[in-house]
C-alpha cells in the first residue's frame, strides 16, 4: 500500500448517518484488506465506539477505496 498525503485531496464533504459527524474514540474490531475489479486496494473497516457516551458500543463499517477518485472519502473517514 502506498503511502497517501492527505494534504493533496479535497476537503470531503458533510456526510449523514446514525453517529454524527465528530471525533470518537474507536477501537478496530476487523479490517478485511482486498482489491475492487478495477484494481484498486480498499479496507472494509468494522469499527467499535469505545469512549462513553450516548454511542458507546455502536458498531461502525466502512469500506475505504485508495483509488484516486474515492481519496476524498477516504480523507474524510479518516
Amino acid at each position: 500500500m502506498p503511502k497517501i498525503n492527505f494534504n493533496s485531496v479535497d476537503e470531503p464533504g458533510s456526510q449523514s448517518g446514525l453517529v454524527p459527524p465528530g471525533r470518537y474514540l474507536c477501537r478496530v474490531k476487523d479490517v478485511v484488506v482486498g482489491t475492487t475489479k478495477k484494481g484498486d486496494p480498499y479496507w472494509n473497516l468494522h469499527l467499535v465506539v469505545e469512549e462513553n457516551g450516548p454511542f458507546y458500543g455502536y458498531m461502525l463499517f466502512d469500506n475505504v477505496v485508495f483509488s484516486i477518485k474515492a481519496l476524498t472519502r477516504a480523507k474524510m473517514i479518516f
